[in-house]
């Protein structure tokens, strides 16, 4: 989900912008190469090209070489123009998220954009100056938008140099996880609307990922809106353990005792529960937490997770798909479906 988050703002981003997006080759934990992925391999890149205009990083170093005349640094720079592979990362430990695998380094080649943990972008795509940028973070409407806690770091706004850039580079990590981040299109809503409505229809999951739901659901026997799910934020069974958590698998009153849970746990006898634990917490989970809650359910009272006969229906769609690493992207999507929802704080599937 920080992926997803960061593929969402860079997409907003060249939405109003007006730029072509260049999708980076790589993604995942920079220090951990078997966490990487390719765009494609979970994002449906035709349903966010028929929205903004998208290009690989390597059609786009190609484009460069063909057309150097249009990069600042001409045929000198662009000869330089490189990623890093993936295996550059392995001997670089610490320092790996700055050297980020698959991201350009285009000195010369592009306008870099500067900025650390931006709380609000404008989206006027022709450029602002300084004093232009500081009239509008004047207005009531930007004061209202931003609020104290965005508006305690200026905006990050296109100087006119960058707008007519051929190229600009968002730096490593900037956009990692950056949900925080919102972007001001200004007093009138319909820019707002049109970029809100661009990211739901451009930026979502393969179609498989959710005919692997579709199988799980028909073999659990849950109806779409007839039942509640919880979702179970990595970490957050781990965080329990220490007692700072509502969702402690080995007390599970604290859980049940939460205020609006009481009305949850009586909307629907049947519940969908996504985790991911293992080992002893999961063995918690099963014999401790899920057995209280199932209790706890009106009607029915029926838990379903992702095992047994609904993992297997969903896995052999997901193996005829080639999917990888498909269990949480089936998981939030069964979530989506529910009738009412619990996730737990700061999740960047459910908290934001």
């Amino acid at each position: 989900n920080n992926e997803r988050m960061s593929i969402e703002l860079a997409f907003a981003m060249a939405f109003v912008w007006r730029r072509t997006l260049v999708l980076p080759p790589i993604l995942g934990n920079p220090c951990n190469p078997k966490s990487y992925f390719n765009v494609s391999d979970f994002f449906d890149l035709r349903a966010m090209d028929a929205v903004v205009k998208t290009i690989s990083t390597k059609d786009f170093i190609a484009y460069a070489k063909r057309h150097p005349h249009r990069f600042p640094g001409g045929s000198a720079a662009v000869g330089q123009l490189r990623t890093y592979p993936p295996e550059s990362m392995k001997a670089m430990k610490s320092n790996c998220y700055w050297k980020w695998p698959g991201w350009l380094q285009a000195a010369g080649v592009a306008e870099n954009i500067k900025y650390d943990m931006i709380r609000v972008v404008l989206a006027d795509p022709t450029g602002l100056t300084e004093d232009q940028q500081l009239a509008v973070t004047q207005t009531e409407e930007y004061r209202q938008f931003a609020t104290r806690h965005r508006a305690s770091q200026p905006p990050l706004a296109l100087t006119p140099a960058q707008a007519n850039a051929t190229a600009l580079r968002l730096p490593q990590r900037v956009l990692l996880g950056n949900f925080y981040t919102a972007i001001y299109t200004g007093p009138e809503p319909e820019l707002g609307w049109f970029m809100r409505s661009a990211v739901r229809r451009g930026v979502r999951l393969r179609r498989e990922f959710f005919e692997a739901a579709e199988a799980a659901l028909e073999t659990s026997g849950l109806r779409i809106g007839e039942y509640g799910a919880l979702h179970v934020r990595q970490g957050d069974w781990q965080i329990a353990k220490l007692g700072e958590s509502f969702v402690d698998p080995k007390s599970p009153e604290k859980f049940l005792a939460a205020r609006g849970n009481d009305v949850f746990m009586h909307l629907h006898g049947k519940m969908f529960v996504a985790h991911n634990a293992e080992g002893e917490q999961l063995r918690k989970i099963e014999n401790v937490f899920l057995p209280a809650v199932q209790k706890s359910l009106p009607g029915q009272q029926i838990i379903v997770t992702l095992k047994d006969k609904v993992k297997k229906a969903a896995r052999q769609v997901a193996m005829a798909s080639k999917l990888r690493d498909w269990e949480g992207p089936v998981e939030m999507i069964i979530c989506s479906l529910a009738g009412a929802f619990i996730g737990t704080f700061a999740s960047t599937y459910s908290g934001y």
